[in-house]
């Protein structure tokens, strides 16, 4: 079935061509009044009803410009760099449901495309066919909205006054960042809704223009229709996009027709005709399928006469193993495909990262989920890590089981290994023993690498107050392992303890968090030799502010209320190193960039509050060409006191775009330098 474009398009089509000409410009009263009517539409107007589902048919084409071996190590990009297509088309129909203006769940129905294996491309791009513009951000957690009312601080803004009850209202960044757009809005003056509108920006090396037209009576914040033109380039690769959505369309289809590739099903659905390259395209394919049947078909006949061989390279090292180790793997398993995982890739050099402390760190990880139901589902999580520079390699196992999703309610055990732990007083025995106050040898005697078990139940009472049950073991050995054994010393420690922690959250779920940690270790069981007590109480809360803006603060203290002697490892929970950090949208954790791993163990009590600022548009974002590559920008501050260090501050500043993200740090102790240094990761594709 072909769509043709709708009468309102072409009245405003029409107005457009013939008000042109005498559009004037509106007074800067009148503008004020325009602008207010269109920042606070949303304030006077509720979506009804609150959640929608629309029948929406995608077009996607993609060209191939330029490419070389480098395209192969974009994701999803893989199977565009070789063969002999340079031109691929795809269509689908899905049921899509919206709730307060965003898609929050699909189910596609049809699918045909001319990708090998129906493969997902540039899915990065999706979120641009519905762009919410009446949020503050544009496409998921970035890009300022210029019809938000947070944001017009951003942009400036030019009314012209068309004649007739539409206006059109210009747009363009005070300063062109990546997380702005410029372009123009077709206004219905009375109410300042927006009848459709011309963005155009780039973000994360994406070239993109996108032409919307909303909806109107019950479904005023989704779009009717939407078409992105995007332009990818990167070291002599080049690509172009042109897609096409169209939603609200009425047909429906059955709920058990899921992923359906039939081209016939696809012709009734079409809701816009397709273009003599489109169709081209299709029957290149269509004539390329047909040679194979029939070189199939003789290849049958042969092998009855004479085993064919395979073509290892082609079919398995360039197709299967290339792909996955160059980019992330996702896939789904299970009924109704309830199960989901999601892997690194194996090996790229894209998702390397650099420290002064630990140099160079590779990272993998994988991560699987699967719903057993509503409210109960599975999860595991595997971080490896290994640093080059420490020759440490470091990995991470959570599994958990939620039986609550509703209160958090869930089941966990950990494993890990790889870290490693400080401890003076042993690594004292082996200076009492040869009577010298220093040691001397290239062995790192003071230096355990730890092993641990952890275990725990967690359930959330109300939106107020949760607590947590569980033990941790730990095992810890000498990394000189030799020095101790010839001295007749213990190479390994062990330590078993119950834990307690009680969560309090004065303001609901989205507020701060308290909580109240004990451990007291306990001789004996599984060989034990640790005596501890140990408390920590920490406050943390990221405090999210208008124009994507952030406000993360932790504060907080932890001491042993029991004596400090050989066996005692100094191990807290909330003060410690992360060994297997994951770039600028890790999880906030108010690490101390340049302090020693031996601060960390050596203090009966410490003492310490984070401060970290985020903001899209800060400082150098506004200096022109350089700033507008610039995405987001942070400020750090770390305050701490422990036994040792009486007064420790770090001052760090970062900043991250479309390739990289790096911070910089400078230390002071008792008011004095105390240190400089850096941190830096690839960005690159983070978003794909």
């Amino acid at each position: 079935m072909k769509a043709h474009g709708s009468l309102w398009v072409v009245c405003i089509v029409v107005l457009s061509a013939l008000s042109i000409p005498e559009a004037r410009a509106m007074d800067r009263s009148a503008q004020r009044e325009l602008l207010w009517r269109m920042f606070h539409y949303t304030d006077y107007v509720i979506q009804h009803p609150d959640s929608v589902c629309s029948s929406t048919y995608f077009k996607q084409q993609f060209n191939v410009v330029k490419r070389n071996a480098l395209l192969m190590a974009v994701p999803t990009l893989y199977h565009f760099s070789y063969g002999e297509d340079r031109k691929y088309l795809s269509e689908s129909f899905s049921s899509l449901t919206f709730f307060g203006g965003q898609p929050v769940n699909s189910t596609r129905h049809l699918q045909i495309s001319t990708i090998k294996r129906y493969r997902k491309t540039m899915p990065n791009l999706v979120p641009y066919l519905t762009p919410n513009i009446y949020n503050e951000t544009l496409v998921g957690d970035r890009i300022l909205s210029p019809f938000h009312r947070h944001n017009r601080i951003f942009y400036k803004y030019k009314v012209q006054d068309m004649g007739t009850r539409w206006v059109i209202v210009q747009f363009r960044p005070r300063s062109f960042n990546t997380q702005t757009v410029r372009g123009h809005a077709w206004v219905d003056f009375e109410s300042g809704r927006v009848l459709s509108a011309h963005l155009e920006g780039e973000y994360d090396m994406i070239n993109f223009a996108i032409d919307v037209e909303m909806s109107d009576g019950d479904y005023p914040f989704i779009p009717k229709q939407c078409t992105l033109n995007a332009r990818f380039s990167l070291l002599g690769n080049r690509l172009t996009a042109c897609h096409q959505a169209f939603y609200n369309v009425p047909i429906t289809m059955s709920e058990a027709l899921v992923d359906n590739h039939d081209p016939s099903l696809m012709a009734m659905v079409r809701q816009d005709s397709l273009t003599d390259e489109q169709r081209e395209i299709y029957a290149v394919k269509e004539e390329r399928d047909r040679k194979r049947e029939e070189e199939r078909a003789k290849a049958k006949e042969q092998e009855k006469e004479q085993p064919r061989k395979s073509n290892f390279v082609k079919e398995v090292l360039w197709d299967i193993i290339g792909d996955n180790v160059l980019n992330r793997i996702k896939g789904h398993f299970g009924k109704d495909k309830r199960g989901s995982f999601r892997t690194s890739p194996l090996f790229n050099p894209l998702y390397l990262e650099y420290s002064k402390r630990r140099g160079v760190t590779y990272r993998f990880d994988i991560r699987g989920i699967y719903d057993l139901d509503d409210n109960r589902e599975l999860y595991a999580r595997l971080k490896l890590g290994y640093a080059f520079k420490q020759r440490q390699f470091y990995w991470n196992l959570p599994m958990e089981y939620t039986f609550d999703k509703s209160r958090n309610g869930l089941v966990r055990l950990e494993f890990g290994a790889g870290d490693r732990i400080s401890n003076g007083l042993v690594a004292q025995h082996i200076l009492d023993l040869e009577h010298i106050t220093e040691w001397t040898g290239s062995e790192r005697i003071d230096e355990f690498k730890d092993s641990y078990t952890k275990a725990h139940v967690q359930y959330n009472f109300s939106d107020y107050f949760g607590m947590k049950v569980g033990m941790v073991f730990h095992r810890r050995s000498a990394v000189a392992k030799g020095v101790y054994r010839q001295r007749g010393l213990l190479t390994d420690y062990r330590s078993f303890s119950p834990l307690l922690e009680l969560q309090y959250r004065p303001l609901g779920m989205n507020g701060p968090v308290i909580t109240a940690d004990y451990e007291r270790g306990i001789k004996g069981v599984f060989k034990s030799d640790n005596n501890y007590e140990r408390w920590e109480f920490d406050l943390s809360y990221i405090h999210p502010m208008p124009c994507m803006r952030y406000l993360s603060m932790r504060a907080g203290g932890g001491f042993y209320s029991t004596a400090i002697d050989t066996y005692n490892f100094v191990d807290y929970s909330n003060f410690r190193e992360n060994n297997i950090p994951g770039g600028w949208n890790d999880d906030w954790s108010g690490d101390f960039e340049l302090l020693s791993r031996k601060w960390y163990n050596t203090s009966k009590y410490y003492l310490r509050a984070n401060v970290t600022y985020e903001s899209p548009l800060l400082a150098i974002s506004w200096i022109p060409f350089i700033g507008h590559f610039i995405e987001k920008e942070r400020v750090y501050l770390g305050l701490l006191k422990t036994e040792n260090l009486k007064h420790y501050e770090e001052i760090g500043y970062g900043f991250t775009n479309r390739i990289f993200s790096i911070v910089a740090f400078m230390a002071l102790r008792d008011g004095r330098y105390d240190g400089f240094g850096m941190k830096f990761g690839f960005e690159l594709f983070s978003n794909w």
